[in-house]
C-alpha cells in the first residue's frame, strides 16, 4: 500500500456573486495492491464527516502486529472550520478505510508523521505515536519518529532551525511510551551543544512567490524578477532536511541530504548522502557514512529514506539523483553493519527512467507565480519523501519495496492554462529492490 498527495480528489464551482471556491478537497490518496504491485487499485480516505469533505494530504502509513493500516494526514474537524491531525484505519488491508478520527486540532499543523510500535511497558499491545509540525516561534520541523520492535523504545529525530547556515539534527527518546523523554547526546566537535547534529542544508535559493523563498533544485532558464534579487525557476523542487531514521534490535540510524558546502543556499554547491549510525541505542556513533557524492555527471543527491533489516545488520537508502543534464532519477544504496561500523556495500539505480521537473513555479504576475496544477503550491513537485518498506517473505528474508514520485510521464495542459502544452507531470512509482518498476496511481496526478 503506498499513500500520496493527489489533486485528482478536488471539486471545485462557481457559486454567484462570490466566485469558484472548492466544494471537495480530497488530496490524501492511496493505492493497493493484493499481487506484489502487478495492479493497483486508488482511492481516497474519508474526511471526518461528510458536511466537511476536506483532507490535506502528507500521509503517513503504518501497521501494527495484527496486519491492521492506519493512515495519519491533514484535515478539519468536522465542521471544516479547524484545522486538525486525523488518523483512518483499515481492517481488510488496505482496500477501503473507515472515517478519519481527530487525533489532535492544531490549525498550525504540518508534516505529522506515524509510529507504532510495542508499549516498552506493556509489551502485549501495540500503541501509534503521531508527531507533526505545529508552526509557533521555535523552529522545530520534520520528525520522524520510530520504534524498535525489540524493546519498544521510541525515537523521535527532527531538525531545529538555527540562526546560522547549518540547522541541527536533534533526537528524544523515551523508553515509557512517550510519557518522558530525553535527548541523545551526538558530541560533535563545534556543535552548538552535545544533543545537536549539524547539517546545511543543500539547494539554490529560488523565489517561489506563494510558496515562500525556498531550497530548490532548478532546470531550464532563469524567469528572472525574483524578490531579493534571486532567480525564478519556472522548473523547481524544493528541498528539505528530514532525518529519515529506522531501529531495530538496538541499532538506531538516520540518513540525511547535505551540502557540500557549510553557506545556506550556496549557488555553486553540491549535495551528499549521509548516515548516521549508533549500534547501541544511541549511547554513542560510529564515524558518519557518506553514501553519495556530487560528480560532474550527478550534481545532486537528495531526499533520502533508510529503511533497517529486521535482524539489524542491513541499511537499505534510497534518494534522488539529478544528472548533468538537470534530469533526475533514483538510486538505491545497500549499506553492511559490520563491528558496529557501516560499509557501503553497493549502489545501483532503483528506477528504469530518468525524468524532468514539472513546470511548478510559472510566473502569471511580476509579483505571482503558479503551479501548472493550481491546487498546488509554488514549487512543489517530486515531494519531499520517497519510501522503503521491508517485507518479511518466505524464506525469513527481507523484500524491501520503495515508493517514489517520478515525472517521466508528461499531461498536456488546455489551452490558455499558465503552462499551456506538454510537459510532465508527477506520479507515483513503486518497486521491489532490484526488480522491476511500476505506476502506481494510474494517471491520477499526485
Amino acid at each position: 500500500m503506498v499513500g500520496y498527495n493527489s489533486s485528482a480528489g478536488s471539486e471545485v464551482q462557481f457559486f454567484p456573486g462570490f466566485g469558484l471556491a472548492f466544494t471537495r478537497l480530497q488530496f490524501s490518496a492511496f493505492s493497493t495492491s493484493h499481487n506484489g504491485g502487478h495492479t493497483w487499485t486508488s482511492g481516497f480516505v474519508p474526511a471526518v464527516s461528510n458536511d466537511a469533505p476536506f483532507t490535506f494530504g502528507d500521509p503517513s502509513l503504518a501497521i501494527d502486529r495484527h496486519g491492521n493500516i492506519f493512515y495519519a494526514s491533514l484535515g478539519t474537524d468536522a465542521k471544516g472550520i479547524h484545522g486538525t491531525l486525523i488518523i483512518n484505519p483499515s481492517t481488510d488491508h488496505g482496500s477501503s478505510f473507515d472515517s478519519a478520527t481527530v487525533v489532535a486540532v492544531d490549525d498550525g499543523s504540518d508534516k505529522e508523521w506515524l509510529a507504532i510500535g510495542p508499549d516498552p511497558t506493556a509489551t502485549g499491545r501495540d500503541n501509534i505515536y503521531v508527531t507533526w509540525t505545529s508552526f509557533v516561534p521555535g523552529g522545530r520541523q520534520f520528525s520522524n519518529p520510530v520504534v524498535d520492535a525489540s524493546t519498544g523504545r521510541l525515537y523521535v529525530p527532527f531538525l531545529h532551525f538555527s540562526d546560522t547556515d547549518a540547522d541541527n539534527v536533534r533526537v528524544l527518546v523515551s523508553d515509557d511510551g512517550g510519557q518522558t523523554f530525553h535527548f541523545l547526546a551526538f558530541n560533535v566537535p563545534g556543535a552548538v551543544d552535545a544533543h545537536a547534529f549539524p547539517n546545511v542544508t543543500p539547494g539554490l535559493l529560488n523565489d517561489c512567490r506563494g510558496g515562500g523563498i525556498r531550497n530548490v533544485l532548478v532546470a531550464g532558464a532563469d524567469q528572472g524578477g525574483g524578490r531579493f534579487g534571486l532567480p525564478r525557476f519556472k522548473q523547481a523542487t524544493r528541498l528539505i532536511t528530514q532525518p529519515h531514521a529506522a531501529a531495530a534490535r538496538g541499532v538506531f540510524a538516520f540518513a540525511l541530504n547535505s551540502s557540500t558546502s557549510p553557506i545556506f543556499g550556496d549557488p555553486t554547491a553540491g549535495s551528499e548522502i549521509n548516515v548516521v549510525f549508533s549500534p547501541d541505542g544511541g549511547q554513542s556513533f560510529a564515524p558518519t557514512l557518506r553514501i553519495a557524492a556530487s560528480t560532474a555527471a550527478d550534481r545532486q543527491h537528495v531526499h533520502p529514506f533508510l529503511a533497517l533489516s529486521s535482524d539489524a545488520k542491513k541499511i537499505t537508502v534510497s534518494y534522488y539523483v539529478q544528472q548533468a543534464d538537470a534530469r533526475l532519477r533514483t538510486d538505491v544504496a545497500t549499506v553492511k553493519i559490520q563491528r558496529n561500523r557501516l560499509r557501503l556495500d553497493d549502489t545501483a539505480p532503483l528506477s528504469t527512467s530518468a525524468f524532468d521537473l514539472t513546470p511548478s513555479n510559472v510566473v502569471r504576475t511580476p509579483t505571482a507565480t503558479t503551479n501548472y496544477d493550481r491546487t498546488i503550491v509554488s514549487c512543489y513537485d517530486i515531494g519531499e519523501y520517497q519510501t522503503l518498506a521491508r517485507s518479511l517473505g518466505d524464506d525469513d528474508d527481507d523484500d524491501v519495496i520503495a515508493a517514489w514520485g517520478d515525472n517521466r510521464r508528461n499531461w498536456t495542459s488546455p489551452p490558455g492554462s499558465p503552462a499551456a502544452g506538454t510537459h510532465s507531470q508527477p506520479d507515483v512509482f513503486s518497486a521491489k529492490v532490484g526488480g522491476e518498476d511500476v505506476n502506481v496511481t494510474s494517471g491520477a496526478r499526485p
